[in-house]
């Protein structure tokens, strides 16, 4: 199984220095930015509305890693290249492949 990560839409960073996207970090945000897991539900068939102001994941099977994605996440202290080798790991440890697009 392959997971994409699309950076021209992802929103991670929190507040920090590392921040990247608009508006706040939820599953999906209403300036069209998702965290990494609110893309990974899209692509096993969430629907928009399932996934816009859901910051609880209400009415959404989790994910078996949600709590690591999070924390990876929403790390401010992490670049989003080290965002993206944890989040490697992470998937691969469950037998995923992560691919990122859109990275400038």
């Amino acid at each position: 199984m392959k997971l994409i990560l699309d950076y021209s839409k992802w929103r991670c960073g929190g507040n920090g220095k590392y921040k990247l996207g608009e508006g706040e970090e939820r599953l999906l945000n209403k300036e069209g930015f998702m965290c990494a897991e609110g893309q990974w539900h899209m692509q096993l068939g969430a629907t928009k509305g399932q996934l816009l102001f859901n910051p609880e994941n209400e009415s959404i099977d989790p994910l078996p890693f949600s709590s690591g994605v999070y924390d990876i996440n929403d790390d401010e202290n992490t670049t989003t290249e080290e965002k993206i080798i944890l989040l490697t790991e992470l998937l691969s440890k469950e037998g995923i492949e992560l691919e990122v697009i859109n990275k400038p």
